[in-house]
């Protein structure tokens, strides 16, 4: 079993703005201006990032599924859920394991129930010492799965045939995602 110290992550579940301003206010205090501007700086930064990652959870559906980096090679997947279930609830949890050894990846998924703990746990979690390694927490990009639709290949176009005729072609019968018309290099 692997002992996780969060070195103070329940904490910085709060927010990572909490401990950037105490930094910049214990280094103005202390009259280190450089330092002040330095924190005072990380501080705005930071706190630009949070408006920016709650505009994308306003804009989107679905920004509940994280991905996971850096994770020890010996950290099993009831631990990883052990540890983001410590932020809010987790729908589920999947630690990527080589087919053939069983050995981890190093990286895995977590889906919360909701897009605020999701947000949340980036922000506790992210950069997290774990052994020897220092985790990356951020949100996913959606599998293929998750998009509703499918590949649909077509051979036999007129030659002539541009994208944009392909799109109004098919755009009557739903919504298109991609779509390329492949050429023959030779003809």
């Amino acid at each position: 079993m692997i002992q996780i110290n969060l070195n103070g992550a329940g904490d910085r579940g709060a927010s990572s703005d909490s401990a950037t301003a105490a930094a910049a206010a214990k280094a103005c205090q202390n009259g280190d201006s450089s330092e002040c501007h330095e924190q005072q700086q990380q501080q705005q930064e930071q706190q630009q990032r949070t408006l920016l990652q709650q505009d994308d959870l306003e804009d989107s559906d679905n920004q509940t599924n994280l991905i996971v980096n850096y994770l020890p090679q010996n950290m099993s997947q009831d631990e990883i859920k052990s540890l983001f279930s410590s932020i809010g609830p987790v729908e589920s949890c999947k630690l990527i394991r080589d087919k053939t050894t069983g050995q981890s990846l190093g990286y895995g998924f977590v889906n919360f129930a909701n897009a605020k703990d999701a947000l949340k746990a980036i922000g506790s979690l992210n950069g997290l010492r774990l052994q020897n390694k220092t985790i990356k927490v951020s949100m996913a990009r959606p599998s293929s799965e998750s998009i509703k639709g499918a590949n649909l290949y077509i051979c036999g176009l007129p030659k002539g045939m541009t994208q944009q005729e392909l799109v109004q072609l098919f755009s009557q019968c739903g919504k298109i995602i991609t779509s390329r018309i492949l050429y023959d290099s030779n003809t």
